[in-house]
C-alpha cells in the first residue's frame, strides 16, 4: 500500500512541487521568514526539518554552542538563535551559504555561516549542541543541489561525518540527527559503530508516504555506567527470551557437564570450540605459580568460572547482570573457592579490592564502548595482573560493517530484531590503545591465510 502511494505521489504531486520550487520563494516558520531559492532544499514541504527543529527546540539552548551541519535554509540555526544559542551554520551548497547570510541579515541575527563540506572548513572546537539533516539516498550527487538528497554511492556522507564528529563533541555533547525509513540504516549504524558512536532512537513520526526518525548519536567513549547500567536492564529479559528461543537455556543435568556434550548435541560444534579454548585458558593459568583471584565478567550460567575454580589455586567470581541463568549457576555449582554475583561491571561494581586475572569470554560484544569496558577492567586489576579476551570477535574497518548487517540479519531471522542494539561489533583499532598480545597470533595468521572466519583471537592486556 505504501508503495502505491508513494508512486501516486510521484506522478501527481511531485511534478507539481518541482515546478513550483523552480524559482525563490518565500516561506514563514513561527516568524521566522525564509528566502529559499530552488537551489536549496525547501523546509516547508518535507516533515524533516521541522520534526529535527521541533527536538531541538526541547533544550535548555541558551549560552550554549549550536552547529548545525547541512544546514540548507538555515530554518534549525535560526530557531536556535531565537532560543539563545551561539550559532554556527555550514553547508556545501554556495547558495544556500549565500541565502543564509541574506536571511540572517534581514532579521538581525549573527550566526557563523561557513561554506564547508561536512567539517573541513570548521575551525576546530567542542560544540555543546549538534544537528544535522543528513541526505541519505544512495547516489552520486551531481550538482550542489544534490548535495541535500543523496549520500554517495557507499554513503560517503556518513562515513566522512562520523569519522569527522569525534573532534568537535565533548562528552556532554548532544548531537541529534533525523533519518528516514529509506534509508540505509545499517550502512548508517556500522559507519557510526567503527567510529565510536551509536544511535538511540528519541522520536518517530509516520505518514502516508514515509515514517522519519529522530536519533540521538551517543559516543561509546563517555557513556557512563549509569547508561551502561540502564541498557542491560532493559536487555537482560530480551536476552534471556533469545536465549530460549535459541534452545540455549539447559537443564541442571546438562549445565553440570558442560562444556562437555554429546556428538550429537544441536550446538556440538559451538562447544568444541568453547571447550578447547576453556582448557588452554585453564593450562595457561595453571603454568602461574601461586594462588590468585579471578573474576569472569559476563559468566552467564557460570560453567566457565565453575571449569576454572576446579583448580583450587584459584578464588572465583562469576558476575553477570542476567539472574535467570545466574541463580541456576548458584544452584548447580557448589565449590568453597567459587562464588556468583548478581551485577552490572562498571567502575563502581565492587567497592574496593582487585583481581589477578579478569576474564570475558563471549561476553565483550555485549558491551558498547571496548575502551570503557577495559578502563573499567583495568581498574580492578592487580599491578601485574591480566585481562584475557576469548571466543569474541574482532573486526578490521572493512570487515566491520558486513558483521553488523550478519548480526542484523541473525536477529531478525530469529525473531528479535531489537537485540541488534545491544549487540556491539569491536575493531582491532579499538586494542590499540593499550598493552595487548595476540596469544594465538599465529593460528589467527593461518586462519586468515585459510580465508577461515570462524576463529578468534585469544587477546591478552595488561597494564601499560
Amino acid at each position: 500500500m505504501k508503495e502505491i502511494i508513494k508512486y501516486i505521489v510521484g506522478k501527481t504531486y511531485k511534478p507539481l512541487l518541482v515546478k513550483y520550487l523552480s524559482r525563490t520563494r518565500t516561506y514563514t516558520y513561527q516568524n521566522i521568514v525564509l528566502e529559499v531559492p530552488a537551489e536549496v532544499f525547501h523546509p516547508g514541504f518535507f516533515s524533516s526539518t521541522k520534526l529535527l527543529n521541533q527536538q531541538v527546540s526541547k533544550l535548555n539552548l541558551l549560552n550554549k554552542t549550536f552547529l548545525e551541519l547541512g544546514a540548507g535554509s538555515g530554518l534549525i540555526s535560526f530557531s536556535a538563535i531565537r532560543k539563545g544559542a551561539i550559532v554556527t551554520s555550514t553547508d556545501i551548497n554556495p547558495v544556500a551559504v549565500q541565502y543564509m547570510k541574506i536571511n540572517a541579515a534581514r532579521m538581525g541575527m549573527h550566526p557563523v555561516i561557513i561554506h564547508s563540506d561536512l567539517f573541513s572548513r570548521i575551525p576546530l572546537q567542542q560544540f555543546d549542541v549538534i544537528a544535522v539533516n543528513p541526505p541519505y539516498y544512495k547516489k552520486h550527487p551531481k550538482s550542489f543541489r544534490d548535495h541535500a538528497w543523496y549520500c554517495g554511492v557507499q554513503g560517503e556522507f556518513f562515513k566522512g561525518f562520523f569519522s569527522g564528529l569525534k573532534y568537535y563533541t565533548h562528552e556532554k555533547t548532544i548531537v541529534y540527527m533525523v533519518l528516514n525509513d529509506d534509508c540505509d540504516m545499517q550502512l548508517i549504524k556500522a559507519n557510526a559503530e567503527l567510529n565510536g558512536f551509536s544511535l538511540e532512537m528519541m522520536f518517530k513520526a509516520r505518514n502516508l508516504v514515509e515514517t522519519n526518525f529522530i536519533f540521538k548519536i551517543l559516543s561509546h567513549a563517555n557513556k557512563s555506567a549509569e547508561k551502561m547500567d540502564r541498557q542491560q536492564e532493559g536487555f537482560s529479559s530480551l536476552y534471556h527470551s533469545l536465549r530460549k528461543s535459541e534452545r540455549r537455556i539447559y537443564s541442571d543435568e546438562e549445565l553440570a557437564l558442560l562444556p562437555f556434550v554429546e556428538k550429537d548435541h544441536r550446538y556440538a560444534s559451538e562447544w568444541k570450540v568453547r571447550k578447547n579454548t576453556a582448557h588452554r585458558l585453564k593450562h595457561y593459568l595453571m603454568a602461574k605459580p601461586g594462588s590468585y583471584t579471578l573474576l569472569e565478567v559476563g559468566c552467564g550460567n557460570g560453567w566457565l568460572s565453575h571449569f576454572l575454580a576446579l583448580n583450587s589455586q584459584f578464588q572465583v567470581m562469576g558476575l553477570d547482570p542476567h539472574g535467570h541463568e545466574l541463580e541456576q549457576a548458584k544452584k548447580v555449582f557448589n565449590l568453597s573457592n567459587l562464588d556468583f554475583i548478581h551485577g552490572s561491571f562498571n567502575k563502581d561494581f565492587l567497592e574496593q579490592g582487585q583481581f589477578d586475572f579478569i576474564v570475558f569470554a563471549a561476553s565483550a560484544q555485549y558491551f558498547p564502548s571496548f575502551k570503557y569496558l577495559i578502563s573499567v577492567a583495568l581498574k580492578h586489576l592487580s599491578e601485574e595482573g591480566e585481562i584475557h579476551i576469548l571466543d569474541s570477535g574482532f573486526y578490521n574497518k572493512k570487515e566491520l560493517p558486513k558483521a553488523v548487517k550478519r548480526s542484523a540479519s541473525y536477529f531478525e531471522m530469529q525473531g528479535f530484531p531489537e537485540m541488534q542494539q545491544y549487540y556491539f561489533h569491536h575493531a582491532f583499532d579499538d586494542l590499540k590503545e593499550f598493552s595487548f598480545r595476540f596469544m594465538n597470533r599465529l593460528e589467527l595468521q593461518f586462519a586468515r591465510m585459510m580465508h577461515q572466519n570462524q576463529v578468534f583471537p585469544w587477546i591478552r592486556i595488561k597494564h601499560q
